[in-house]
């Protein structure tokens, strides 16, 4: 009897033994499996896929650039009493991004008018000044040796002249009238070298005059007009 009763004693002590270890071994065991959760959570947060989706849109390849140059621009109204426009501008255009630009134009010059016409039986010596702002969109990046583009300008331009016969009671003898012009082309971008520039151009536009010279006296003479036109430039860029 004593050997049975000394048996159950020890069996009842090595339950209550393990059930003490238990949630010892528990304790231990938990954070070990939420480390590795977390260890987990992290690594599939820190997925290439995830990197790349934070890293910048931006372009690594691009740089600013800022271009000055001169431009020759020759135009022909297709309606009015205008034979042609010749022009030469200074530019300044800097790229915004691998594919963009915008930029800035000032210039003026000579137009022309038709032989016969009412312009050209009241006035002479007519002149052109504008000043442009202009975007162009690139088919290739910054450094490519050939950049195809499309274009388009908004300028407001100064026109004077001279009347062939002075008019008005207190005879006006020169005058000027405000005017718009807006364009859209389409050109070719060519790197003649690391800091060299040559391009050319075909575009189209309007231009739209005021309804009073800036002497009062009504615009009988100058149509609003369209044109096709072209242009070359040379430019160095910084």
């Amino acid at each position: 009897m004593q050997g049975i009763g000394l048996g159950l004693l020890l069996g009842l002590c090595a339950v209550s033994i393990r059930a003490q270890e238990t949630p010892q071994l528990n304790e231990t065991t938990n954070p070990a499996i939420t480390e590795t959760a977390v260890s987990s959570t992290e690594l599939s947060s820190a997925s290439p896929a995830t990197e790349a989706m934070r890293e910048p849109i931006d372009d690594e390849d691009f740089e600013p650039v800022l271009a000055l140059g001169f431009i020759a621009d020759h135009r022909r109204p297709v309606n009015g009493d205008y034979k042609h426009i010749s022009q030469g501008f200074l530019v300044g255009e800097g790229d915004v991004g691998r594919f963009t630009s915008v930029g800035v134009t000032l210039g003026g010059g000579s137009m022309e008018f038709e032989n016969g016409s009412n312009a050209d039986l009241l006035s002479h010596s007519a002149f052109f000044g504008e000043v442009c702002l202009m975007a162009k969109q690139y088919f290739a990046p910054q450094h490519a040796f050939l950049r195809p583009y499309i274009t388009a300008g908004v300028g407001c331009l100064l026109m004077a002249w001279e009347y062939r016969t002075p008019i008005g009671t207190e005879p006006i003898e020169v005058d000027t009238m405000i005017g718009f012009d807006g364009y859209a082309g389409a050109g070719l971008y060519v790197g003649l070298r690391k800091h060299w520039r040559l391009f050319a151009e075909m575009n189209t536009g309007v231009v739209a005059l005021e309804g009073r010279t800036d002497r009062g006296v009504k615009n009988t003479m100058f149509d609003n007009f369209t044109y096709v036109g072209v242009k070359a430039g040379l430019c160095i860029a910084f």
